[in-house]
């Protein structure tokens, strides 16, 4: 396995309390369709709206149309991604992989990356420190 992949696993089904995940308290699915019908949402836009913000943690929940590519913006911080809705193509300088909803991958710090989204996609970007 790449040294920039970090972990890839099929998230469970349910959180049993002993890992606390801070967009655990949302309303995720609400918050997506919110994000679809507040904001203006054009074809090959990215929106975000942030559910966490610390000086360690920040975690955003980004809603991507089909095609819509973003490249890395991540400094010194892992980064993970965990695929709500849709599928996700990621690009990283060793090769390229698929996540689906439902799972998720975390890649180390200083990792150049780029993603584009396959179809309506709604991910979990939790940068960490």
């Amino acid at each position: 396995m790449d040294k920039d992949i970090l972990y890839n696993t099929k998230l469970p089904e349910y959180n049993n309390g002993l890992l606390r995940d801070p967009s655990d308290k949302y309303d995720l699915s609400s918050l997506i369709k919110s994000l679809e019908t507040d904001l203006p949402f054009e074809e090959g836009d990215l929106i975000t709206q942030v559910l966490h913000k610390s000086p360690e943690l920040n975690i955003l929940l980004v809603k991507m149309h089909e095609g819509t590519e973003f490249i890395s913006f991540q400094k010194n911080q892992s980064v993970t991604f965990r695929i709500l809705q849709g599928r996700l193509r990621l690009h990283i300088r060793k090769g390229s992989l698929t996540l689906y909803a439902g799972e998720s991958l975390i890649l180390s710090e200083k990792t150049k990356y780029r993603i584009a989204s396959m179809e309506p996609t709604a991910l979990l970007l939790t940068l960490a420190s």
